[in-house]
């Protein structure tokens, strides 16, 4: 399993001090006097509102982003402070980073070795020998599970194996889902497969860039939502159309792109409203094969679970509790 993460780096001692204006503040110590504050959907909301009304006409994932930056100037005139992002997908990793000293961005674009090297020979922080493990909790609510463990509930005392007559996920349950996530993968299958086999590239231009940090603070999964990095583009087709899209990218190419940058753009040719930048997801014969390797096994799980609901009912009542 990957991750993804935003955080800040700084002092341990300097980031408690947040918690003074921002109480869903967690810090994570990391190594020697480096600390982490990780980019909870809490924290972000929290920054957010801290903009007032000058931010009503900004939706949620732009008021996070300008909360964030704008918090990331104000803590800096303090101490310097590294604003950081990492994902790690497959065999695929990439990291960024920016730093801000004195209110001002002093590093941008740059990745985690040169925020870490700033922090260390400018700013003073010793950063131990041990290494900077961001990937220590994984998925993409690990900036959640960093501040879980921050607050001690990582930690605690894992919950004794259920007693007999305790509800567990039957096979069917599991079974239910894998066949849920085959629907969702053979979608993404045909849906590629449409680009991959009539699909015009043309270039465009980016109009505008979004970034949601996710909502998915606290422990409530069904409500969760996940970073997103949006890129919004204008382009035209070859018959002389202008058409404004947007995409959902990796981090890497986000990172990447600025506003007025040039930037492929992939749309079918016979619906031009659907369209993406092309090389952000995998290929339709890349989802194929995990929707079909996800049917036979939530066919399977069924199955399995069927035959043991048959098996305890067969038994008797008394090993049916």
């Amino acid at each position: 399993m990957g991750f993804e993460l935003d955080a800040f780096l700084g002092r341990t001692s300097e980031l408690r001090k947040w918690r003074q204006q921002l109480p869903s503040a967690a810090v994570c110590e990391l190594s020697a006097d480096l600390g982490l504050v990780p980019v909870t959907g809490k924290l972000a909301a929290e920054v957010g509102s801290r903009l007032g009304k000058e931010a009503e006409h900004l939706d949620g994932a732009a008021r996070h982003r300008e909360g964030l930056r704008r918090w990331a100037a104000q803590a800096s005139q303090q101490f310097p402070v590294a604003q950081i992002s990492a994902c790690e997908f497959g065999n695929q990793s990439h990291d960024g980073a920016s730093v801000r000293s004195g209110g001002e961005e002093v590093l941008a674009g740059v990745g985690l070795q040169s925020a870490l090297d700033y922090l260390r020979d400018r700013a003073g922080v010793a950063l131990g020998d041990r290494p900077i493990d961001l990937g220590r909790y994984r998925g993409e609510r690990a900036a959640e599970k960093w501040a879980a463990a921050a607050a001690g509930i990582a930690n605690a005392a894992p919950v004794s194996p259920p007693r007999t007559g305790s509800r567990r996920p039957s096979w069917t349950f599991l079974g239910g889902v894998a066949l849920f996530f085959s629907v969702f993968f053979l979608a993404l299958s045909f849906q590629q497969g449409r680009y991959e086999g009539g699909g015009i590239t043309v270039h465009g231009v980016v109009t505008d860039k979004a970034y949601s940090p996710g909502s998915g603070a606290g422990v409530n999964a069904r409500t969760a939502s996940f970073s997103s990095y949006f890129v919004l583009y204008r382009f035209t087709t070859t018959d002389g159309r202008t058409l404004d899209g947007k995409d959902d990218v990796l981090p890497e190419l986000w990172r990447s792109l600025k506003v007025g940058d040039p930037v492929a753009v992939e749309y079918l040719a016979a619906s031009p409203d659907n369209n993406q930048i092309p090389e952000q997801r995998a290929g339709g014969r890349t989802f194929l094969v995990l929707g079909l390797a996800t049917l036979v096994g939530g066919l399977a799980l069924v199955a399995l679970g069927r035959n043991a609901n048959r098996a305890r009912q067969l038994s008797g009542p008394e090993n049916t509790a």
